[in-house]
């Protein structure tokens, strides 16, 4: 006996999910951490925890979760979470994780709601004050901050 042929009958769901969705953030709603990020630095926890210490980094016990929109129904959440340099400049460490992650759509989030909000200090006109671990020490040297740098 053949075994059943399977076919893709259009459903409903695939109709009203559509294009992806970006949420909108009200200045007023923010957290009020934003108006004082410098930079916000894409980690995961391991690496934000590694670059906390080895930086002698004053951690905020508080962390934000945040669904920035809707991809394929889904929801986009990143987690926030800030440190600030002994001298009070503060960095927000940010990992993208929801099961389905659209970066593009994180960075448009960023340039939105974020961006205007945070305070301009790259010494680079027209950076966005955004990297990944790896551009960690950019980072540093972008805000003046290079005494903070971890000499072995």
């Amino acid at each position: 006996m053949a075994s059943p042929q399977l076919r893709r009958s259009p459903s409903k769901r695939s109709t009203e999910v559509g294009r992806p969705k970006m949420y909108h953030l009200a200045p007023q709603d923010a957290d009020h951490r934003f108006k004082s990020t410098l930079f916000l630095i894409e980690a995961t926890r391991f690496e934000s925890m590694t670059l906390t210490l080895r930086h002698k980094l004053l951690q905020d016990n508080m962390g934000l979760l945040c669904t920035l929109g809707t991809l394929v129904g889904r929801p986009v959440c990143v987690e926030f979470t800030w440190v600030a340099f002994p001298d009070g400049r503060r960095l927000c460490f940010y990992n993208p994780t929801s099961e389905l992650v659209d970066h593009e759509m994180i960075r448009k989030w960023f340039k939105k709601n974020l961006f205007p909000l945070m305070p301009r200090v790259s010494s680079q006109p027209g950076r966005e004050p955004v990297c990944d671990a790896d551009g960690f020490y950019g980072c540093l040297s972008d805000i003046g901050a290079t005494e903070f740098y971890h000499k072995d």
